[in-house]
């Protein structure tokens, strides 16, 4: 893994979304930062949950409504795991979406994102 300029290895991102084109934009604003790495997308929570306990990123892109298990249902799991991680939201602006983003933050997410 090789080291920026001030000697940290980089931030490593999961992006999970099951949209075709959101994640692509995340990756592509994150790739943008200064030691940052995308380490792959994860199409819903169940399938983050893999990726998650097989290559450690340091953050989450999260997004709120996806098949098989949601944003919501993997920060349960990450913390009945007590796999402790970084998420950041994504949401949109809807009051259903306001009350699911005040329980992530209560679930341990950081931080919200509009989508």
């Amino acid at each position: 893994m090789p080291l920026s300029p001030n000697n940290l290895p980089p931030l490593r991102v999961l992006v999970v979304d099951d949209s075709a084109l959101y994640p692509k934009v995340v990756r592509s604003v994150l790739e943008q930062l200064p030691n940052v790495e995308v380490i792959g997308h994860a199409q819903n929570g169940r399938l983050a949950l893999d990726r998650i306990i097989a290559d450690r990123p340091d953050v989450i892109t999260l997004d709120m409504e996806m098949p098989e298990l949601d944003g919501l249902g993997l920060l349960r799991e990450l913390r009945d795991r007590k796999i402790q991680l970084s998420a950041i939201m994504i949401s949109t602006l809807t009051a259903a979406g306001a009350q699911a983003t005040s329980q992530a933050l209560q679930l341990g997410a950081f931080d919200f994102v509009l989508k």
